[in-house]
């Protein structure tokens, strides 16, 4: 995936997300309920956000952990579970 960039020695992943797809909304809420895991920030760059995930542990199961928060997007973007 080339909008995923992985580091497992410092245990952090950046995603690069299009806000045509995903509403800010929906980043900032899954941010909220991930952040009670891990470090994570939002960067917005025009239509795109970067999003940081750390979990302050190397080899601590990032890329896991980085594409069950983009599977958590997903199903927030499909249940609509923010109202926009």
């Amino acid at each position: 995936m080339k909008n995923l960039t992985i580091d497992k020695k410092k245990g952090k992943a950046e995603l690069e997300l299009s806000c045509d797809f995903y509403p800010e909304q929906v980043v900032k809420k899954a941010a909220e309920d991930f952040g009670k895991a891990m470090k994570i920030s939002i960067e917005k760059r025009g239509r795109k956000m970067i999003v940081r995930l750390d979990s302050g542990t190397p080899g601590s199961g990032i890329e896991k952990a980085a594409f069950e928060f983009l599977n958590y997007l997903l199903a927030e973007v499909k249940n609509g579970a923010v109202k926009l």
